[in-house]
């Protein structure tokens, strides 16, 4: 039976079929020398709504698990960090655009956020699931959309 929590998944779902579709554009730009400016626009949008989820999951996610088990959301706030990291390496790429080093950057950041989301979904949101009420993970939900700017849902 499907649990609120559940949702979040469609997003990370999300997250990995946009960050691979990212990856093999940027690598078929690096191939035949295309052009990078349409790449790096997504990129920026990719960046933005990674963003909000992740304040979300910080604001919301990171704290409940945390009550369940102490200490259990270091790693994936550490994960997060290395995520804007990433994506900001990339924004600093657009600025002097190399075909060959953005492949290699969306392949990491594609194979990071795999494996973070991977691990979420695993260990993390399972905890929740079982670990809260549905009320409580409404809530959850409710504060994770709430870091999307209203002007967004327009």
């Amino acid at each position: 039976m499907s649990r609120p929590i559940d949702l979040i998944r469609c997003f990370h779902n999300a997250f990995r079929r946009d960050s691979s579709e990212i990856d093999a554009l940027a690598l078929n730009i690096a191939r035949d020398s295309g052009n990078l400016v349409p790449l790096f626009t997504r990129l920026q949008t990719f960046g933005e709504v990674l963003d909000y989820h992740a304040r979300g999951e910080e604001a919301a996610v990171f704290p409940a698990i945390d009550n369940l088990m102490p200490l259990f959301s270091r790693t994936y706030l550490m994960d997060h960090r290395e995520l804007d990291t990433m994506v900001n390496g990339l924004d600093a790429i657009s600025k002097t655009p190399d075909s060959l080093t953005t492949a290699r950057a969306t392949a990491i950041l594609n194979s990071h956020l795999r494996i973070h989301l991977n691990k979420e979904d695993t260990f993390l949101y399972p905890t929740l699931r079982e670990g809260l009420t549905d009320t409580e993970q409404v809530s959850i939900l409710n504060i994770v959309s709430s870091k999307v700017p209203s002007e967004k849902f327009l």
